[in-house]
This record gives C-alpha cells, structure tokens and sequence, in this order.
C-alpha cells in the first residue's frame, strides 16, 4: 500500500512497530518498508486497470494511483510515493493474514467514522472497560470460554484504543477483525496457541475464543484522530499493566534524538509526522497516568492474575 487516498505509508509501518514497543499488542501484521521500479509499478498498474470494474473503489485508487506515477516528479505526491532519485515508487509491504472474520462485537454502526467511534462509546465492551470495580468483580476467575472472552476483549478493545490515540487513527470501526484461538494454562500463566487439534485442546483443557487482528491500518498519522475526537481513553478505567508502562516508557524516551531518528528514518515518518504522534503519545500518557494515580484507572487487565492465580504485575503510576 502506498499513499494514496485514506492510506499512508508510515501509518502502516508505525502501527506494526509501536505495536511491538507496546508488547505485540493487537496482532498487528508485519510492516516492512518496499520499493518498486516505476516502469514496473506503471505495467502493474496497466494490469490492474484492465481487470478491475469500472466505477469500483479499488479501480479509482488505481486510477489516483497510475496518475501520480505518470507525473513523477511533477506529481504533487511526489514525496510520499517516490524515492529521492525519482526512479522508484515505495510503500509499506504488509503480511495480509486470512481466515479472519469481520469483528462484529467491535462495531456499533454510524454514518461516518466520528459517529462510529461515539456509537463505540455504548459498546458492551467498552461498558466494563468502564465500570470502576476491579476486573475481578467484572469478570468471573474461573478459566472457562466466557469470562476468558471477556477479559480478552476488554484488553484487545484498550491496547486498541491506546494505539489509535497515539498514532491519529481516523478510519477504524468498521476495519476490526478476529481470529479464533485457544488459550490454555500452562506453568502459571495463560498461553495462546493459533492452532490446536481437539486432541490437543482437550488435552490442554483449552478454551477457543475470538482475538483481534489489527490489519487495516493504513489511515493514520497525518489524518483525523477519531479516537480523540471521541474521547475514548477517557473512557477507560481498566488497563492492561504491561501497557500502562510501556506507554509511559515510550513517553519519556520520545524526545531522544535516536527515537526521533528510528520513525523518521525507518518508518518514512517526516518531522510534522512525528511530531503529532510525538504529541499525542505525551497527552496520552499524562492522563493515564493522571487518572491511575486518582485511582480511576486501574491496571488489572492481568490474564495471569485473573486466571492462572499469578501474582499481578507491580506497575507504579510512574
């Protein structure tokens, strides 16, 4: 994908990377950085001009696409889709996962994208994140398929809404997806596995439960943050403990040259680009902090504590 239309390039490649920073949260595919030759990315593009339908979204992205390798250097994307020399276009080269449904449960509907992010305020899921009990009190310990969907989903929806604040996310809902997996307790702590056979599962006393799969996330960066707009983080009242740290981690190593330096030269980020992000991750990180101090936030979202009877991470507000 290039940056062309809603995508961009360093929101694809930002996504997968902050995601690792967080702790490989959300399942988000790999990202890599990838050039093609022009006269090659053209001929592509004569192919796909011929065998896609008139009038259909993916044929006027082509069309937008085709336009702007045309004009080269005289193109007014120039810089977000060609190298320095002008002879190759880049994008992000993204691992496209299969056997993944649409994620219902993280869709309430709306007119445009703002409206959907508000209509997420009133999601079930987004109820419990809400409710300022501690998760134990939320959500059954007993490790069966329903309280473990639970407290996957309510983690899966926060680190959710925790990268969509930092990285200006606009085009979310509507974009989730799930895949099956089962979880299992093993050596005090919940495993995940994406493939067990019923022997196995039966064995391992697994249960199957949905996780999200983060792979659309193209519409970032230097676009609208919805997710602000809609002031989800406010919402949250559960977070996973992991999370709340490395956010804060990240937080007070952004403005180091060498961290400034891995977005910008590494994930095609400019200086505004990293600068918004750079913004939003400070507001983020100040009000979760803020909020886990009052005592409003608490980090339980601990799948070790809450089933496998670990002790929970000892996380300071600091």
């Amino acid at each position: 994908k290039l940056s062309t239309s809603c995508s961009y390039t360093p929101s694809i490649l930002g996504y997968y990377h902050l995601s690792r920073i967080l702790g490989g949260v959300a399942l988000v595919p790999p990202a890599v950085l990838r050039t093609v030759d022009l006269p090659k990315h053209k001929e592509i593009g004569k192919k796909a001009m011929a065998q896609t339908k008139a009038g259909s979204l993916i044929r006027q992205t082509w069309t937008g696409l085709i336009s702007n390798l045309n004009a080269g250097i005289n193109s007014p994307k120039r810089d977000l889709l060609l190298t320095d020399d002008w002879q190759q276009s880049y994008g992000a080269l993204t691992k496209n996962p299969t056997n993944e449904d649409k994620y219902s449960e993280f869709f309430n509907g709306g007119a445009d994208n703002l409206a959907r992010a508000k209509n997420f305020r009133g999601n079930k899921i987004m109820k419990l994140l809400g409710q300022s009990a501690s998760v134990s009190s939320i959500v059954s310990r007993n490790f069966a398929a329903e309280p473990v969907q639970a407290l996957v989903q309510m983690k899966d929806a926060s680190d959710m809404i925790i990268l969509d604040t930092i990285m200006n996310q606009q085009d979310r809902f509507g974009n989730v997806h799930s895949i099956e997996v089962f979880k299992y307790l093993e050596n005090g702590k919940v495993a995940t596995s994406f493939n067990m056979t019923p022997v196995e599962a039966t064995a391992a006393k697994a249960v199957k439960v949905k996780q999200m799969l983060l792979k659309d996330n193209d519409c970032g960066v230097a676009k609208d943050n919805i997710a602000v707009k809609a002031g989800l983080a406010a919402q949250l009242k559960h977070l996973d403990p992991e999370t709340y740290a490395r956010v804060q981690k990240l937080d007070a190593e952004a403005d180091r040259a060498d961290v400034k330096q891995f977005f910008v030269e590494e994930l095609a980020f400019t200086a505004k680009d990293y600068t918004i992000v750079r913004t939003n991750l400070k507001t983020l990180a100040a009000q979760l902090r803020t909020a886990c101090q009052k005592g409003s936030l608490k980090l339980d979202l601990d799948m070790d504590a809450q089933f496998a009877g670990a002790q929970p991470k000892a996380v300071s507000c600091q």
